[in-house]
């Protein structure tokens, strides 16, 4: 699933897990918060990893998805803010 800005997310970091980017204890404190994206994070020259940044850290951080809960509810959010 392709995040597009606007969409929420609810973040799911857990501490212990190893994620697709490295992670730290301030963006451990934000897990259980619904973020809005507010931007794509540039990916750099050897990753085509999507990177997000998002509105509660000020986009100080990337952000992956495998950082985020998969619910149905944000889903079904997401995909009725598109019009889908």
């Amino acid at each position: 699933m392709v995040l597009k800005i606007g969409d929420k997310v609810k973040i799911g970091l857990v501490n212990g897990i190893v994620y697709s980017i490295r992670i730290n204890g301030d963006m451990l404190e934000l897990s259980g918060k619904i973020a809005t994206i507010k931007a794509y994070a540039d990916t750099g020259e050897f990753s085509k990893l999507p990177k997000y940044k998002i509105d509660l850290d000020n986009q100080a951080w990337s952000w992956t998805e495998d950082m985020f809960e998969k619910s149905e509810k944000l889903l079904d959010e997401i995909l009725r803010t598109r019009g889908i």
